[in-house]
């Protein structure tokens, strides 16, 4: 806008996160790019002959092991730019927790040629050699009558052939044809075994961030506007820009306006929405008026863990959005008092705080607009 870099109020790292781990759950860049990756080794190993798949074999190979060892391939001028990002990818540790055959698995159909993601000729070389049908289908070596797998050779097998054989019947037992469909490939990451950009993002940010924390539901279930959600979020991270946060961050301020708008003291986010004598004041009118006894809390965290002022009673539900609701007023006046020096009596603010949260919980169809007059009074009685 006017080509001034803004200040950054929460590190990257945090914003990343998913929202149950404590972030945003703004996707980062890095896991699209390799969903995106992902979906082309996907579609180069589903059985389907598509122009462009056909083209890409014909130009680089056929073989099902078609990403090379050899990284030395990669630096070779003569392959695409894409093409080294896709093998470079499918040989990288991130690519191989989500695109190699650990997270496939094949449904048989009995209308395809044998084919394995590990193909069995691979490991039973010389039952391959022996074998009298090396082009037959899966369906006829398939035996409906007696629900059994049977292989011809064109000889006797030896003793430690026929012992191999009995391996490989071992093996391949676990296949049971299902009639009249194709082979089809199954990405375990979802519900519907076939592979999704989105659902492969969930999968690479599954490992970031910790086990969640309470105040996570707190700040995300109040039916309070996103913009306020996000601003509580923000008094959780310590990035709302209070006069500390933007002093720590180098920005200047006039001798007379370096301190908080009611005291000597620095401004810090504790300070300011609950140990300043106004401050406090309209926390205790709002826990009289919830009829509840409550204790100054040493930061927010601490006070998030307060869910549960009233007791079995539907304040519970209501209460993440009343507080939001408190949080915000509090921040609007002392915007009001910093950038119009308009002073509101903290009066205001619990009825200002009241009015709000009743309107968010009308919105979200929590309360009715006939106990509007009630809430105000006491919305305790409204849970009878």
């Amino acid at each position: 806008m006017c080509g001034r870099k803004k200040i950054c109020r929460v590190a990257w790292s945090k914003v990343s996160n998913p929202i149950v781990a404590g972030g945003l759950g703004v996707t980062p860049l890095k896991f699209k790019n390799i969903a995106l990756l992902s979906k082309w080794i996907w579609k180069l190993h589903i059985p389907k002959s598509e122009v462009w798949k056909r083209l890409v074999m014909l130009r680089y190979g056929s073989k099902s092991d078609w990403a090379p060892i050899n990284s030395s391939y990669l630096v070779s001028s003569k392959i695409s730019r894409t093409w080294k990002d896709i093998l470079g990818f499918k040989l990288g540790d991130i690519g191989s927790l989500y695109c190699s055959p650990n997270m496939w698995k094949w449904e048989i159909g009995d209308e395809d040629c044998w084919a394995f993601s590990d193909p069995i000729r691979h490991k039973f070389p010389h039952l391959f050699l022996a074998c009298s049908n090396k082009r037959g289908k899966a369906n006829e070596f398939w035996i409906n009558d007696d629900a059994c797998w049977a292989i011809p050779f064109n000889r006797p097998l030896v003793a430690w052939e026929s012992l191999q054989y009995s391996q490989l019947l071992h093996i391949i037992n676990s296949f049971r044809l299902k009639i009249n469909i194709n082979d089809k490939l199954i990405w375990l990451g979802n519900s519907d075994g076939v592979f999704k950009v989105h659902d492969a993002i969930k999968c690479l940010s599954s490992g970031l961030g910790g086990p969640q924390e309470r105040w996570i539901e707190f700040v995300w279930k109040s039916f309070a506007p996103p913009k306020v959600k996000i601003f509580m979020w923000t008094i959780k991270m310590n990035g709302v820009p209070t006069k500390e946060f933007l002093k720590i961050r180098g920005v200047k301020f006039k001798d007379y306006d370096a301190d908080c708008n009611w005291c000597d003291h620095q401004e810090t986010i504790d300070r300011l929405f609950f140990h300043y004598d106004w401050s406090w004041a309209i926390w205790q009118a709002i826990f009289d008026w919830l009829h509840c006894s409550w204790v100054t809390p040493k930061n927010f965290k601490i006070f998030s863990l307060v869910s549960c002022p009233i007791p079995g009673r539907p304040v519970n539900i209501w209460w993440p959005s009343i507080a939001s609701a408190v949080f915000w007023s509090i921040w609007q006046s002392r915007n009001q008092l910093s950038f119009e020096n308009n002073f509101i009596c903290w009066k205001s603010v619990v009825l200002l705080a009241k009015s709000k949260s009743c309107n968010w919980l009308i919105g979200a169809k929590k309360l009715s607009k006939s106990d509007k007059s009630q809430w105000f009074e006491n919305p305790s009685f409204l849970a009878f």
